[in-house]
């Protein structure tokens, strides 16, 4: 009995791990995509307005999700960057109130920016979770 329990133990921790890692590899396919897009698209692209998600919160995973409703009235409807954040929204089952309040607004550059960032910080999030779990 005992060593079922443990086998089954073993397979939870293994699963959540797993979960982990996935999520750290949406996050920095985000932040790799966000990156190449502030080097290679357009200045007509990157000057485009649109509302501004990241003034008014921290950055979070309904951050990101409301970041989704941005970039579906964008050019980038439907881009890679979009598909991207749109798995990692799914995956993390947060998808919940992603309507944006605001009215200010800022460049598609700095969303890019903010986007970005927000991946990298959630990344160093999980992993410190990680490091956490292993050490108990």
């Amino acid at each position: 009995m005992r060593t079922f329990l443990l086998l089954v133990l073993t397979i939870a921790i293994s699963a959540e791990s797993e979960k982990t890692n996935a999520g750290m590899v949406l996050l920095q396919e985000c932040s790799e995509t966000a990156n190449h897009m502030l080097r290679n698209s357009s200045t007509e692209s990157l000057n485009q307005y649109v509302q501004d998600v990241f003034g008014t919160e921290e950055c979070s995973v309904n951050t990101l999700c409301k970041t989704l409703t941005v970039l579906k009235k964008s050019h980038l409807n439907r881009s890679k960057l979009h598909r991207q954040l749109h798995s990692y929204v799914v995956y993390t089952e947060h998808v919940r109130n992603c309507n944006i309040t605001t009215s200010l607004e800022y460049t598609m550059k700095d969303l890019l920016k903010n986007i970005k960032m927000c991946c990298q910080k959630q990344y160093s999030n999980l992993l410190t979770h990680m490091h956490k779990k292993e050490k108990k």
